[in-house]
């Protein structure tokens, strides 16, 4: 009876042997077969305006000063700033990226910009992406007399482009308003084939603009206000477009391979009053900061 049973036991175990062998052999990778597509995690910050005059920050201002201790914390903490051409590079090419990637935004295309932030970003060995407002700089003073005021004109652009520690990007020709249209929105009625019309006219003035003056065309757009319409991201992918930005908070997924998730990617407001070290400490945990305290009434996203 004994050996019996150790012979029904001897048979149970190889055949749990065979079962395990086989499925040890079924995660050997096999000629032919893609490999698991690679993904980097990517946290995006939104600024917009950088003013020396403290009494004057807010949701959508901080100063020059809070601006360096962001840079510091993040230098201090391993991560390495990516432009808006280092993710095409990754995604299209599987080009590397650092191991822990961060992007810096500006919206709207302020004269501080450049003037603050730009000698701290060079101190640091970073760059940042600045989406900017066709006719804003169609108005500008070249010399950015008033940093406070004054937005980036074409000749300032250009000499950006040059140098490099600014990648310009698009935020609409003329779009930037509120009113009868909210942003780069569809109006209430408009047909499709008005607003592809309308925000195709748009775009590509801004995109011939720039190209023109700087020799590139912007591969991204940032909505104005974040308010964005069903259908216009393939309105934007048509016109030439690799990538846009949006206002929704959170961290993005970026995958080798995979296009489409550079479409509406997710920024987060750095608003003033909140130390470096606060704003940034969800970082390594990979929730990143929650909404910032002011909040927009207009239903739009952010009114950036």
């Amino acid at each position: 009876m004994l050996v019996w049973v150790l012979k029904m036991k001897s048979k149970q175990l190889i055949k749990l042997a065979a079962v395990a062998a086989l499925a040890f052999v079924a995660t050997w990778p096999v000629s032919g077969h893609a490999e698991e597509p690679q993904s980097v995690r990517l946290p995006v910050v939104m600024y917009h305006s950088l003013l020396k005059d403290s009494g004057r920050s807010g949701a959508y201002t901080i100063t020059p000063a809070q601006f360096e201790n962001d840079l510091r914390w993040l230098a201090d903490h391993g991560y390495e700033t990516v432009v808006v051409a280092d993710l095409l590079a990754f995604v299209n090419d599987g080009a590397p990226l650092p191991d822990k990637p961060v992007m810096l935004t500006f919206d709207d295309g302020h004269c501080n910009n450049d003037v603050y932030g730009g000698p701290l970003l060079r101190k640091y060995g970073m760059r940042a992406v600045l989406s900017v407002v066709g006719e804003y700089a169609d108005k500008a003073d070249p010399g950015c007399a008033d940093p406070n005021f004054s937005y980036l004109s074409w000749e300032r652009l250009a000499a950006l482009t040059a140098e490099g520690t600014f990648e310009i990007q698009s935020h609409s020709w003329g779009m930037h308003r509120s009113g009868k249209r909210n942003g780069c929105a569809r109006m209430r009625g408009e047909t499709d084939e008005d607003y592809a019309g309308a925000l195709s006219e748009d775009l590509n003035r801004l995109q011939d603009k720039l190209y023109e003056v700087t020799g590139k065309r912007p591969t991204a757009f940032a909505y104005p206000f974040g308010a964005i319409s069903e259908g216009s991201t393939a309105i934007v992918k048509d016109l030439g477009f690799q990538a846009s930005f949006s206002c929704r908070y959170g961290v993005n997924e970026i995958t080798h391979g995979r296009p489409d998730c550079l479409f509406r990617l997710r920024r987060n407001l750095r608003p003033a009053g909140v130390p470096s070290w606060d704003f940034f400490r969800k970082l390594d945990e990979r929730t990143f900061v929650r909404r910032a305290e002011a909040t927009d009434r207009t239903g739009r996203e952010c009114p950036s």
